[in-house]
């Protein structure tokens, strides 16, 4: 009478990307889930690659989508003002497509005057994606970075951005798209994984 949580299965789509956790994915977790009384996931994707992946009955698999909880007391998200910021919220990490966004921005940094804002775990490999990129020094200059923000601070941030960005290369579910979303921040995510499900 066991019921057990999945929130995605990228540790076997991509191995390279997560050594350690391949193993148990791939050999040990299948038991674990065969032998549960239900499994749920967060998205219709993701129920679909865990009964192909481990051969677990259709209606074994229950999908809950999960939510994004931008009530604070204090901020009146309508009244906020846009400001001239693009915003990513997110780890810095490869699987994320930092570098197609740094590129993206690239492109359009002349005609527009936003700042690129990320809201992430890691500022040294934020940087090291920037030198990678091969950014001008002025495009560089305009990319700014905050950690270990609060949720109230998120939710102001993310309610002021004048767009979020998620091009994300895989996502079993996608929280961030919803939690801008819920801000009245204008989204654009990549065309693959759960986000077509989760955020059309």
């Amino acid at each position: 009478n066991q019921i057990v949580t999945i929130h995605d299965v990228i540790p076997v789509l991509f191995r390279h990307l997560h050594k350690k956790q391949y193993h148990y994915y791939k050999l040990f977790l299948g038991f674990g889930l065969r032998k549960a009384k239900y499994v749920l996931t967060p998205s219709y994707h993701s129920k679909e690659l865990i009964q192909k992946i481990y051969k677990i009955n259709c209606e074994q698999i229950k999908v809950i989508h999960n939510g994004a909880d931008n009530s604070s007391k204090d901020i009146k998200i309508p009244q906020l003002k846009k400001e001239n910021y693009i915003i990513y919220v997110g780890r810095i990490c490869e699987m994320k497509n930092i570098r197609g966004i740094l590129k993206a921005f690239e492109i359009i940094a002349e005609k527009f005057s936003h700042n690129l804002l990320f809201i992430g775990d890691d500022e040294n490999k934020l940087r090291q994606e920037i030198a990678k990129a091969n950014l001008s020094p002025k495009t560089s200059a305009r990319i700014l970075f905050k950690d270990n923000v609060s949720e109230e601070e998120k939710t102001k941030l993310l309610s002021k951005a004048s767009l979020f960005l998620f091009p994300s290369l895989y996502e079993g579910f996608g929280l961030p798209p919803i939690e801008a979303m819920a801000c009245g921040c204008p989204v654009i995510v990549s065309n693959n994984s759960s986000l077509p499900e989760i955020c059309g």
